[in-house]
């Protein structure tokens, strides 16, 4: 009896230790799936709770962005900078984007701290004054001040509330320097 309950015993640790090196670790599993994928980081002030929206293309400059190739990051109101972060789907490779910043027609001026563009372990981040050089703004936003990325936000000449920045055609060249 006493070897039964023995080899029991044995083949439950054996059965148990063999599988544990089959699980993988939570950590390890997401340096996998993030391996092949841009990463987008705005640092920011944003006073009152908004959703930004960043578009990202592989086609050429002139080609509309499309609702599918974008993602929403809710922001929260705070007095204090936050990052904004948006994580690209793998195995996209985006040459253009474009920063939706907000759909809240409430919001006060904003302020852009960088924007950072990460793939692999290089980076580009862009801050102000030169990143209005690369991402420029529509109708709905006046840069108030260029030095410190400060932004209002305001409805266009016929009246709709679409604030964006969008990615000047010289910023793709800029962007390859963390894909080389």
């Amino acid at each position: 009896m006493k070897a039964t309950k023995f080899i029991v015993g044995l083949l439950i640790v054996v059965l148990v230790a063999s599988c544990k090196d089959d699980v993988k670790k939570p950590e390890e599993a997401k340096a996998v799936e993030t391996l092949n994928q841009y990463k987008v980081t705005i640092n920011a002030i944003v006073k009152q709770a908004d959703d930004f929206q960043l578009y990202f293309s592989e086609e050429g400059y002139e080609v509309p962005f499309k609702e599918e190739n974008s993602l929403w990051s809710h922001v929260n109101a705070g007095e204090t900078a936050q990052d904004i972060v948006f994580i690209i789907p793998e195995d996209v490779d985006p040459t253009y984007y474009r920063l939706d910043l907000g759909v809240n027609e409430k919001q006060q001026d904003i302020q852009i701290n960088s924007v950072t563009f990460e793939y692999l372990d290089k980076k580009v981040q862009l801050a102000p004054p030169v990143l209005f050089s690369f991402l420029l703004p529509n109708e709905c936003v006046e840069i108030v001040d260029n030095t410190k990325g400060i932004l209002k936000l305001k409805k266009s000449a016929q009246g709709t509330y679409d604030p964006l920045l969008f990615a000047e055609k010289a910023f793709s060249d800029e962007l390859q320097k963390i894909k080389q």
